[in-house]
């Protein structure tokens, strides 16, 4: 595992080879990832639909396993049951973290994840 860490104002230029970009995977958080999901799917469907689909899918993924992620993230109880209009920025923003943590991927690209986690510090 190589973690970069980026400095505001710093550029990151990452050069990927066709064999990469055909062979593995690549993930890609945006900032606003967690405002394109489907307004009236419920969480928990749409972190286990995403996890079973594409190459890197697994068929296998249960809608518990995508619970068990979900409440690691933060989203215990019923709100990986409630639509994602339901639920605040914050709450969309795990949601759609929990999408990339069942997804096998090789390299995982997180643009400014935590800017809408609900999170003090």
């Amino acid at each position: 595992m190589v973690l970069f860490i980026i400095t505001r104002g710093w550029p990151l230029f990452l050069t990927l080879t066709n064999d990469f970009c055909q062979s593995d995977s690549l993930g890609y958080f945006t900032q606003d990832l967690a405002q394109q999901l489907d307004p009236t799917a419920r969480a928990v469907d749409l972190v286990t639909a995403y996890a079973r689909e594409g190459e890197f899918g697994d068929i296998n993924v249960s809608d518990q396993d995508a619970r068990g992620v979900m409440g690691k993230l933060g989203l215990s109880a019923d709100k990986p049951l409630r639509k994602i209009a339901e639920l605040s920025g914050g709450e969309k923003a795990r949601v759609a973290l929990s999408m990339f943590a069942l997804k096998a991927s090789n390299v995982i690209l997180l643009d400014e994840p935590s800017n809408h986690l609900d999170v003090e510090w």
